[in-house]
């Protein structure tokens, strides 16, 4: 788990390990800064719920959301340029890079 977290701190591109009902799980420094969640209890919530919590972030949650959702019903990876406006009005651009994981039954992985 150490070296995980290493690993993830490191980059300097937002990361974020959600289950299968988008509830995050995992995030680094650079992903919390993103929605300004750094200071939030994040942890276990979906989108909707961070949108509560962050009101200045909440269509671009809400669409990283529904985006989430597309890479599940195309079962693989995926890949778009996504923009998150911040507070101030600035446009962080984004390649994203969405890889969704599933049992072996095909059931979306999810936290229990």
């Amino acid at each position: 788990e150490e070296r995980l977290r290493t690993l993830v701190e490191a980059s300097p591109d937002p990361i974020y390990l959600k289950d299968g009902d988008g509830r995050w799980l995992i995030v680094n420094r650079t992903g919390l800064a993103s929605f300004d969640l750094h200071d939030s209890d994040w942890f276990g919530k979906d989108e909707a719920t961070l949108s509560e919590l962050k009101p200045a972030y909440k269509e671009a949650l809400l669409h990283c959301h529904a985006t989430d959702e597309e890479a599940w019903a195309k079962g693989g990876v995926s890949r778009a340029d996504e923009v998150i406006v911040d507070t101030s009005g600035r446009s962080g651009h984004f390649d994203v890079i969405k890889s969704p994981t599933f049992w072996p039954d095909g059931r979306r992985k999810v936290r229990k």
